[in-house]
């Protein structure tokens, strides 16, 4: 039998996520391929594609 202690379990709603991806920058030379502005923008773009459709 395998028990889950629910202490780890996440909330189903969580209400703010924060990103530290500074570490990923300094130990992997890490840089991401969007700014915020672009990611909004086609996060927007593809919403709108699909409700069109």
């Amino acid at each position: 039998m395998i028990k889950v202690d629910e202490k780890y379990f996440r909330p189903s709603e969580v209400h703010r996520l924060l990103g530290d991806s500074s570490k990923a920058r300094k130990k992997l030379s890490w840089e991401p391929k969007y700014t915020l502005e672009e990611l909004v923008k086609e996060m927007i773009t593809y919403d709108l594609n699909s409700i069109r459709n």
